[in-house]
């Protein structure tokens, strides 16, 4: 019994390691998810002259990391609103019942810090107490998407670090899980280099990587071991990929410009410039129904995202041996200058203060 003895949810804090704020609810992660953290204290080994044993330990900072994955799902957002400083959640003009969530960072603005409760069943693996076990300024270092050929849906990674936890043991009379009735999972993606235009897309894309490093450190001071403040530097934003390399087109001859365009034959020595803009879409019509166009498909759908990449440079195409089953170009983490999310559903808002939304829940703490 594991993954049915534990359950977690999250909530955005009114401060930075003071727990879950009152204007805001607690809301599951998206279905399919997986969370872990971990707890750590820095020591010291108090080593005198003259023995080969340490004489005491000296216990510093504390400090916890924590990680979720989950599918990309249309009715479950929010927890992506702790990796951007900024939503915003617009109808979307001329389609009436369809709202625009764009999901941005801002140079002005940091991310918020949240509070996640865990909760575990002890009693029914045989133990006397349960534990609930609340993470308080929880902020975000790191997310990545990735997609796979070998399968539809795509993959989130959050991750990063905490300040406080307290735990609180008792008996609880259940995990926090409902069963989820809206489940609506994101279903493959299409690459676009250049505009959104079904002449720039990239066939034979055989996966997708994109990483926000958002360079988020928690800060100590001399009073305590507990982190009492966080800071967030510069923002690191990553592609990576992998194609069939059956076109020189799509990314071997785009080296030799940085990237700009597709059309030199050889490494230019001035005026290289990365490719300006990029597009990785995804959408729930069938392209079959719109003349086998991706572009129509996606402008037609109830669901869509549109992944935005600007400025990404191309510094390495490795050429394989060979000695694999088939040749395949590979884009390794190459900077963008911005990488920004742009969903398209029919729910109007994924706010966590909306106090009307059906998932909301708690874990009460036992006694």
């Amino acid at each position: 019994m594991t993954l049915i003895r534990k359950s977690a949810i999250f909530s955005k804090e009114g401060s930075f390691g003071q727990g879950k704020g009152s204007d805001y609810a607690w809301f599951p992660f998206p279905p399919g998810y997986k969370f872990s953290h971990t707890p750590s204290r820095a020591t010291t080994r108090i080593q005198t002259t003259g023995t080969k044993r340490f004489d005491n330990i000296a216990y510093g900072t504390f400090s916890g990391t924590w990680e979720v994955t989950y599918m990309m799902d249309w009715n479950y957002l929010e927890p992506l609103q702790m990796v951007f400083e900024t939503y915003t959640p617009t109808p979307v003009a001329g389609k009436t019942g369809l709202y625009e969530h764009t999901f941005r960072k801002a140079d002005n603005k940091r991310i918020e810090s949240y509070c996640i409760r865990e909760a575990y069943d002890n009693t029914m693996a045989g133990g006397r107490e349960d534990e609930v076990i609340e993470l308080r300024g929880c902020v975000a270092r790191s997310v990545t998407f990735s997609k796979a050929s070998g399968s539809s849906q795509t993959q989130v990674t959050i991750s990063g670090f905490y300040s406080f936890n307290e735990s609180f043991i008792g008996q609880i009379e259940h995990l926090d899980y409902e069963r989820y009735t809206d489940v609506n999972l994101m279903e493959y993606m299409c690459l676009f280099i250049g505009g959104l235009e079904d002449d720039n897309y990239i066939a034979n894309t055989e996966s997708l990587t994109i990483s926000i490093d958002n360079s988020a450190e928690a800060i100590y001071n001399v009073c305590s071991p507990f982190p009492g403040e966080y800071i967030e530097g510069v923002t690191n934003y990553t592609f990576s990929t992998v194609a069939l390399a059956n076109d020189p087109r799509h990314y071997r001859l785009r080296l030799n410009s940085g990237g700009k365009d597709n059309t030199h034959t050889y490494p230019l020595s001035k005026g290289l410039a990365p490719i300006s803009e990029m597009h990785m879409i995804s959408y729930d019509e069938e392209a079959r129904e719109h003349d086998n166009s991706r572009v129509e498909a996606f402008e037609a759908a109830d669901n869509s995202l549109d992944i935005r990449v600007y400025d990404c440079e191309i510094k390495s195409v490795p050429y394989p041996n060979g000695d694999g089953s088939k040749l395949e170009d590979s884009i390794s983490s190459s900077m963008c200058s911005e990488i920004y999310f742009v969903f398209t559903t029919r729910r109007p808002t994924y706010a966590l203060t909306d106090a009307n939304d059906h998932r909301k829940t708690s874990i009460v703490i036992p006694v």
